[in-house]
């Protein structure tokens, strides 16, 4: 079976439907045992220090794994993906560039996406009704992890356990059966734990953090993720719709999109998951770090921000910032 590297999130319905391996170039990355390794090997092919990590780790994924051909997302994810789609052809391996509309409220934007779709289709050898089955396949499992995701709200679910099913869910880990299994397994644990109360419910937004002992340090600090943002959509579930069609799923997708879409969204999950304060990640050398300035014009819930560049453990600057703000939001709390 064929090995297809993803650069972000796509229809990964195509691929499942085409009866092959999806593989997300960002998770093999940052679930190795030796994360840095990846990010080490570009500096030796001469990357720039100053580009984001997740490009020079995807770039060094490729050229070590076996990927018989990549979809690479040219609009609607990073800045860098058509130089990095040029470097991924010029290593011999085949490239599909897949790409969102700029505006997915414009009246062209269905259409639009379609043509992509169809293009995408075309690629991998299959046909719409193909496509069409696979997407009703896999809804059963969108299903099951917004579970999980409410779970989380409620208290029963991690912040961590919550990043860690929705991240992966960008490529079902390869396997979509065995994945489905593993979801039934946690979600019929998760439902036996007692609920977590008494702790500081916070709000995570912004990519997925490479700070590896994040989740854990906030749990440390008596405070608890109880909504993470653009994991979430990755997911796919916040789009699920009886009535819809994958091309509604994936215009209703924010991250692709304006930011002003996320911030509706964030703002909405941040009243319904009674979040008291709200961490946003932003990765080194990324064009979205500017987000920042938006999120803290129009998120009216104190907002601390967080910075990384690579894959490693809280510094103990951040650890007192965490710390800080935690305390500040457990004292609001507790004053209301």
């Amino acid at each position: 079976m064929k090995r297809i590297g993803i650069t972000a999130t796509i229809p990964v319905e195509a691929v499942f439907a085409a009866s092959l391996t999806p593989v997300d170039l960002n998770n093999v990355f940052i679930t190795n045992f030796s994360p840095s390794r990846f990010i080490d090997a570009a500096h030796s092919e001469g990357f720039p220090r100053n580009v984001c990590s997740w490009v020079k780790a995807m770039y060094s994924v490729a050229r070590q794994s076996k990927i018989d051909a990549i979809i690479a997302v040219a609009n609607g994810d990073c800045s860098n993906n058509q130089t990095i789609a040029e470097l991924f052809k010029d290593m011999g391996i085949k490239v599909h560039e897949f790409s969102f509309p700029t505006d997915p409220h414009a009246e062209s934007a269905r259409r639009r996406l379609i043509e992509e779709i169809d293009n995408l289709c075309a690629f991998l050898g299959i046909d719409r009704e193909k496509l069409y089955a696979a997407f009703e396949d896999i809804k059963r499992i969108r299903r099951k992890l917004k579970e999980l995701d409410e779970l989380t709200a409620k208290g029963y679910v991690t912040g961590e356990e919550n990043h860690s099913w929705l991240v992966s869910s960008s490529d079902f880990k390869g396997d979509l059966e065995l994945f489905e299994h593993d979801l039934d397994a946690f979600l019929i644990s998760a439902k036996k734990r007692p609920p977590k109360s008494s702790v500081v419910r916070l709000a995570f937004v912004g990519v997925p953090p490479l700070i590896t002992n994040l989740y854990e340090y906030i749990n440390r600090i008596g405070a608890e993720v109880v909504y993470n943002e653009v994991q979430r959509q990755f997911a796919q579930f916040t789009m699920l719709d009886e009535k819809g069609d994958i091309y509604d799923q994936y215009l209703n997708y924010t991250y692709p999109y304006s930011v002003a879409g996320r911030i509706k969204d964030i703002k909405e999950n941040l009243q319904t998951r009674n979040a008291a304060g709200v961490i946003h990640y932003v990765q080194s050398f990324c064009h979205r770090q500017m987000h920042d300035l938006l999120f803290r014009k129009h998120i009216e819930l104190p907002l601390l921000s967080l910075e990384a560049d690579a894959p490693g453990k809280l510094d103990e600057r951040s650890k007192i910032r965490l710390e800080s703000f935690v305390e500040m939001l457990r004292g609001k709390t507790e004053s209301q």
